[in-house]
């Protein structure tokens, strides 16, 4: 092969050139330089089109000045000019650097409408790219590509020929397709550069030009080098992305391995070489990908190590990471021979996705995707809090460069061989904040857009060292260590300028883990042994299977074992651990109550689960005893005061409203109550019941359904109550109260072992349902009736305590048995 002569070289380049001038030489339709000290406009060098300028600012460059715009308000305009709207051949230029994110990030904007409905020509920033829009012919091209460096100048241009449409990003064709036919602008009657209908970019803009034909490769190549000097270097890129990031510092680098305290909910220490498992996990310990090596050194102990194009580590979400707020941290290190920190190659670090957006419209989505950067090396914390859908897990990169909150922390300068604290940390209240810390140096920023308050999407899942696909991104190619996820910000007692660790005294941390444990084993045990939305009344130990023929229905006990309890435990650990599992059952549990509660609101004591739906095991037996239908209400209550869900509430009411129709005239309620013919039960059901709680629990309802809904009925029903507890109770010597009442007030049998004698029972519950009363009102007569009866419970001798049912007359201790009464001794 012959070389040309250097004198030959050198005047063919310059050929070459002057062509390149030459054809620029013949110039754009319209050109703004973006020169300062003209106003609020400014103007077109070629035909003197004014962009009137609302809301800018101007500053400088290393080339000279330009134009911010804050992403709101700013806005720079002019009527579309006949020179503004080629039809057969379009190039648009122009330089723009974005200093902080929107989704969308107009640069110049010439039409209108999306896909099909495209007119005219739009160009904006999007993700870390850069896409252009337009319609031609009636086919609508949308190019969306490209790399862009947050804080650096880049040069953008869009060229359509009439054949094909290219993008270019700082002189490099990055995407191009085929489009014909004419550009249309039917209606279109504004230019608008730095906004448009979809927002308007955060940053600076400068040098636009319009041309109203396609300029080659070349051209647009040489508009790059004509420009690129305005380019930030890599030092002073870092000065830009790092200055007004708010910083965060650790009071101390872990320097010992991890051991799992009562808010750490995942911890893997890679120190068995035959499994990369969890060590703790609260939900799930079992680690997917499994193609990482696990009998690698590691910071303490063993490690694992995550190459590039294998899968990474993938654990369970859920309980697994709490998305109202956490911290997720690692230790790493560069594989031996090679420096992923100044290596000029992306790599995906640690995702946390939350569940898909289908299932929950209504609530906030919450995505932290941390990777290491390219051009310049930094390690960046993406936080997404838009909404993302089913696909969302596969693609790290698009949520991470669409995300709105970005925090960035340099990298290149750390040792390659060495060890390193990774930290990411969140916490959702007061609209949200994030936290990214390498070796304790970081920074911290609020989200963007701000957090809603409310219940958000739960945890999906955790990776480690890349995300769903290995071979749609780049992993981390790295070692990695001590992994642990906890269920508190790093800013508790962690930071150095945090508050410090609050001083309990007399707390037993590992008595407290062990506490938490135990509830946590209870509520999983009860979740896996939840039918139909509730719960069977016994279960055979220790197999847990149930004591009603197993396999053909189940029982649901509507009272105090099930709804009072479990229900409410799983509401009650919702609360106070967070676990969205716990919040789930809940609600499987009232959609039950919801679906069983008859027309006249009231529920019976147990429900056969079939597959097409419950059927009462007694229709119509609305008893009022044992809570049967206090529970359901109060709950129901409960559950409402935690989702807002009308229906909950709504059936809470008619409940209440049920149990005001069974009450008696003289204010008790009955044992129990039709809830088909709406009239009291037969026998002594229909009886004025203290026995099981019967008249206690509707007047708990009263007081509950007054504080609901502020109807004075409620609190008339239960000052009739009242009056009848005081009205009821029996004379000396015992001062006390029987289980049940005939209408006419005389004390009455019911079953046969259930005399009418008093009781210690039908006293404890009058005086619960006295003391309540007095509690609320204040009024002295409520404790009277108790004196009185104190007075004859502290007489009884110690060898007559502790039975169960005392003579009328005498204050003996008595039994009963087939309908008669023994004296006992």
């Amino acid at each position: 092969m012959r070389t040309l002569p250097v004198v030959l070289l050198g005047f063919l380049i310059a050929i070459s050139i002057s062509t390149v001038t030459a054809a620029l030489a013949q110039g754009p339709v319209a050109h703004w330089p973006m020169d300062e000290g003209q106003g609020n406009v400014t103007v077109d060098a070629v035909g003197g089109l004014q962009l009137k300028l609302e809301g800018t600012e101007w500053v400088r460059t290393k080339l000279g000045p330009a134009l911010h715009f804050d992403g709101k308000d700013a806005r720079a305009s002019c009527e579309l000019a006949d020179a503004l709207k080629p039809t057969e051949r379009l190039t648009v230029s122009i330089w723009a650097r974005r200093t902080s994110e929107t989704r969308y990030q107009q640069l110049v904007d010439a039409g209108s409408g999306w896909g099909d409905d495209n007119q005219g020509y739009r160009l904006l920033l999007h993700s870390r790219g850069a896409r252009f829009m337009q319609e031609a012919g009636g086919d609508a091209c949308n190019l969306d590509a490209g790399d862009l460096v947050a804080c650096q100048w880049h040069h953008v241009a869009v060229v359509y020929d009439g054949a094909r449409a290219t993008l270019y990003l700082n002189g490099r064709n990055v995407r191009e397709v085929g489009d014909t036919g004419p550009i249309t602008y039917d209606g279109l009657k504004s230019f608008r550069v730095g906004c448009g209908g979809n927002g308007g970019i955060i940053g600076d803009i400068d040098d636009l030009a319009i041309y109203n034909r396609a300029l080659s490769a070349d051209e647009v190549a040489a508009l790059w080098e004509q420009g690129k000097g305005r380019a930030l270097t890599t030092e002073e890129l870092m000065a830009e992305i790092i200055a007004g990031q708010e910083t965060a510092t650790l009071a101390a680098v872990p320097d010992a391995p991890w051991t799992r305290d009562r808010h750490t909910s995942l911890l893997a220490s890679f120190d068995d070489p035959a499994r990369n498992d969890a060590d703790y996990a609260r939900r799930d310990a079992r680690v997917a990908g499994g193609l990482c090596e696990a009998d690698v050194p590691g910071r303490f102990g063993g490690g694992v190590r995550i190459a590039d194009g294998t899968p990474p580590l993938i654990y369970t979400g859920a309980s697994n990471c709490d998305m109202n707020q956490g911290t997720l941290e690692f230790w790493v290190r560069s594989p031996e021979g090679r420096n992923i920190w100044a290596d000029g190659k992306p790599a995906v670090m640690a995702c946390v996705y939350c569940e898909d957006h289908v299932g929950y419209p209504d609530r906030p989505g919450f995505n932290l995707i941390m990777r290491k950067l390219a051009e310049p090396d930094v390690i960046e914390l993406a936080v997404d809090t838009e909404r993302r859908y089913w696909y969302t897990h596969l693609w790290p990169d698009r949520s991470a460069d669409a995300a709105r909150t970005k925090l960035i922390v340099p990298c290149a300068d750390l040792e390659p061989g060495a060890w390193h604290h990774m930290l990411i940390s969140w916490d959702r209240t007061d609209g949200g904040r994030a936290w990214l810390l390498v070796v304790g140096e970081g920074v911290t920023a609020p989200c963007a857009p701000p957090l809603s308050a409310g219940l958000i999407i739960p945890c999906k899942k955790v990776y480690n060292g890349g995300g769903y696909f290995a071979d749609l991104h780049p992993e981390l190619d790295g070692l990695v260590d001590e992994l642990r996820i906890t269920d508190r910000c790093v800013a508790r007692e962690r930071l150095a300028s945090g508050p410090a660790a609050p001083a309990v005294a007399g707390v037993d941390e590992a008595r407290l883990l062990h506490a938490e444990d135990l509830a946590r084993t209870w509520l999983d045990q009860a979740i896996a042994l939840q039918i139909g939305g509730g719960w069977q009344a016994a279960l055979d130990w220790p197999i847990l299977t149930s004591t009603e023929s197993p396999g053909t229905y189940s029982i649901l006990a509507e009272d105090e074992y099930t709804v009072r309890w479990t229900m409410t435990a799983m509401l009650r650990g919702w609360e106070t651990l967070g676990d969205e599992r716990y919040l789930r059952s809940a609600l499987q549990a009232g959609e039950m109550l919801v679906a069983v509660q008859d027309e006249a609101g009231a529920w019976v004591q147990g429900y056969i689960v079939q597959p097409d739906g419950y059927e009462p095991v007694a229709a119509g037996h609305g008893e009022i005893q044992e809570g049967t239908q206090a529970d359901p209400i109060r709950f129901l209550a409960y559950l409402y005061r935690v989702t807002g869900d009308q229906r909950f509430i709504e059936a809470a009411k008619k409940g209440g409203d049920f149990v005001i129709l069974a009450q008696n005239p003289d204010g008790s309620w009955p044992l129990g109550f039709d809830s088909i013919t709406r009239k009291p039960g037969r026998g002594y059901s229909s009886y004025s019941t203290l026995n099981d709680g019967t008249t206690l629990w509707g007047m708990r309802t009263m007081l509950l359904m007054y504080q609901m809904t502020g109807e004075q009925r409620f609190m008339d029903a239960l000052l009739r109550a009242s009056e009848f507890l005081i009205n009821a109770q029996l004379p000396a010597p015992t001062y006390s109260w029987c289980e049940q009442y005939t209408p006419d007030g005389k004390p009455a049998w019911a079953r046969d072992w259930e005399p009418a004698h008093p009781t210690t029972t039908a006293v404890n519950y009058a005086r619960d349902a006295l003391a309540m009363m007095y509690d609320l009102t204040g009024d002295d007569k409520y404790l009277e009736p108790l004196r009185k009866c104190l007075g004859f419970w502290e007489g009884v001798p110690d060898e007559h305590s502790g039975y169960r049912c005392y003579h009328i007359e005498t204050g003996e201790p008595i039994d009963a048995h087939d309908y008669n009464v023994y004296p006992l001794g």
